[in-house]
C-alpha cells in the first residue's frame, strides 16, 4: 500500500511540523510494510504538476501531508502553492483514498468536498490548528495519531477515538501541570477536528 506524504518546509511553522512527521510519522508507516512516496524534504515549488500524477497511479490509497490552509479552500505546499483547492482537481485522485491534512480551515470546505468527489474519509480541523513555540511537539503528537493509527490498520472509527484520546490526555496533563493557556489551545484544535465519509474506511 502506497502513502503519499506532501509536506511543505518553506517556513518556520511547516518545516517544524515537517519535521516531527520525518521522525514520528513516515518511519511507522514503514514499519508496517507501506510505501511512502514523499516530496521532500524540498517539496518543488510546482507540486500540484507532480500530485496529479502520483495520485492516480495504482496502489496509492492515503494522502497525508502538512501546509497551509489559504482562505479556507486551498491546502497548500512551499510558498502556498496550492496542490488541492475547490474546483482544482480530478476527482480521480482522491476516488477511494483516505486523506488527512495538517492545515487551518479545511476541515469545513475543502474536506467535504473531496469526500463529494469520492474520497473514503477524510481528517482535517474546521479552525486554526494553533501551538505554542515551546510545546508544538505534544500538538503533532495528538494530529499525528491519526496517521499512526491508520498505518496501523484502523477504521476511521477507531482512529477517530484514538486521537480524542490523546487529545484528551495532553489536555488532562497541561491542566494538572497549570498549563492552561496550552490545555486551552490543545481542546480548541480537538474540537476543530473533521471526521468526515466512511467510518469504516481503513487501509489494506
Amino acid at each position: 500500500m502506497v502513502v503519499l506524504a506532501l509536506d511543505s518546509n518553506s517556513d518556520p511553522l511547516t518545516r517544524r511540523a515537517a519535521a516531527y512527521r520525518e521522525t514520528n510519522v513516515y518511519p511507522h508507516f514503514t514499519s508496517f510494510g507501506h510505501t511512502v512516496t514523499r516530496f521532500s524534504p524540498t517539496p518543488p515549488p510546482s507540486l500540484r504538476n507532480l500530485v496529479k500524477v502520483e495520485a492516480i497511479k495504482a496502489g496509492l490509497k492515503y494522502m497525508t501531508g502538512v501546509g497551509h490552509g489559504v482562505e479556507n479552500i486551498a491546502f497548500t505546499g512551499n510558498s502556498n502553492d496550492e496542490i488541492y483547492g475547490i474546483g482544482n482537481y480530478d476527482p480521480a485522485e482522491v476516488q477511494g483514498k483516505i486523506v488527512h491534512f495538517l492545515s487551518c480551515g479545511l476541515g469545513n470546505t475543502l474536506g467535504p468536498d473531496l469526500v463529494d468527489n469520492g474520497c473514503a474519509a477524510f481528517f482535517g480541523y474546521g479552525e486554526n490548528f494553533t501551538f505554542p513555540d515551546d510545546m508544538a511537539e505534544i500538538f503533532f503528537e495528538c494530529d499525528s495519531e491519526i496517521d499512526r493509527a491508520f498505518a496501523e490498520g484502523e477504521t476511521a472509527q477507531v482512529v477517530s477515538d484514538r486521537v480524542i484520546n490523546v487529545f484528551n490526555r495532553h489536555i488532562t496533563a497541561l491542566r494538572d501541570a497549570n498549563k492552561n493557556y496550552a490545555a486551552s489551545l490543545l481542546r480548541l484544535n480537538r474540537d476543530s477536528l473533521c471526521v468526515l465519509g466512511n467510518l469504516n474506511a481503513k487501509l489494506p
